[in-house]
């Protein structure tokens, strides 16, 4: 059976190309199974014999085949891709926030002209500060695995007051961002002992 689709996701970040997107856990970049979503979205339509390949597999010379295009809030080849008559640009979705990602927000005025849907986790009006133009976004929530936990830090008995989960994100625009706060809290905590670095 030959097949007529296939699927291309663009990852966030250069480090899950060439299907590293799909591996659950080799704990690194994708520790505490980040990358389940897309495992499963590859393994539901493998299932239906539809191919799915991060966006590097495309082949450069058009075919047959009808690809799906989506981007996980890359945008540097979208242009190109959209010249094709044998892609559709399905989706993309603004995975970082505006004041650690500033290009992907203004970019994404021009972009969604060429994709089909936007998906954000803000919205239009929100984000007009630094779009400078209206989107018509989808909403959108990250699906989170809590059927399980590090068991090896949950039984630890010599934590103390504070524990903070996020990555060491610095801000590009300082526009009614928190992530400065944030780095004066930690500095305070850790000064007063509340925390452990």
């Amino acid at each position: 059976m030959t097949q007529n689709v296939a699927l291309y996701i663009e990852p966030s970040s250069h480090h899950f190309l060439k299907d590293k997107l799909f591996i659950v856990n080799d704990g690194r970049r994708n520790g505490d199974w980040i990358n389940v979503p897309f495992a499963h979205v590859r393994d539901f339509f493998a299932a239906r014999g539809i191919s799915v390949q991060t966006a590097d597999y495309l082949p450069e010379q058009e075919t047959r085949v009808q690809k799906i295009y989506i981007s996980m809030g890359w945008l540097n080849n979208y242009r190109a891709i959209a010249r094709r008559s044998d892609i559709v640009l399905s989706a993309v979705f603004a995975m970082e926030c505006p004041i650690v990602d500033p290009g992907l927000y203004r970019e994404l005025g021009r972009a969604q002209r060429f994709f089909r849907r936007v998906f954000s986790w803000s919205d239009s009006q929100s984000l007009r500060h630094f779009v400078r133009k209206p989107l018509c976004l989808e909403h959108f929530c990250w699906p989170q695995s809590f059927d399980d936990v590090h068991a090896e830090i949950w039984h630890r008995a010599d934590r103390k007051f504070l524990v903070m989960i996020n990555s060491n994100r610095l801000p590009l625009v300082y526009w009614n961002e928190l992530y400065t706060e944030r780095l004066r809290a930690i500095d305070f905590l850790a000064r007063t002992g509340e925390i452990d670095m």
